[in-house]
């Protein structure tokens, strides 16, 4: 996959809920230490790809609002628990 965000390919990756091990970090999160995965901050270091974030909701009438963020310019940064 690095190789193809290096060649200036476009991917979706979304995170697993549950990161293995050796690819989460435990950060503060509503007050408690939560699992956070880094597979993301890798793969754009690894790339030196782009990173925009989504968010998505679904109404109360089942459509979904998505929203795109602007490309994030300071991620990943050398702050791994930052970045997370």
């Amino acid at each position: 996959m690095t190789g193809f965000l290096r060649s200036g390919g476009v991917v979706w990756y979304s995170p697993d809920l549950v990161p293995r091990r050796q690819d989460r970090l435990y950060v503060p999160f509503l007050g408690v230490n939560a699992a956070t995965g880094i597979a993301p901050m890798r793969f754009a270091k690894m790339s030196d790809a782009k990173v925009v974030a989504v968010g998505f909701k679904r109404d109360n009438q089942g459509r979904f609002d998505i929203r795109f963020s602007e490309v994030m310019a300071d991620f990943p940064s050398d702050d791994a628990i930052q970045d997370a």
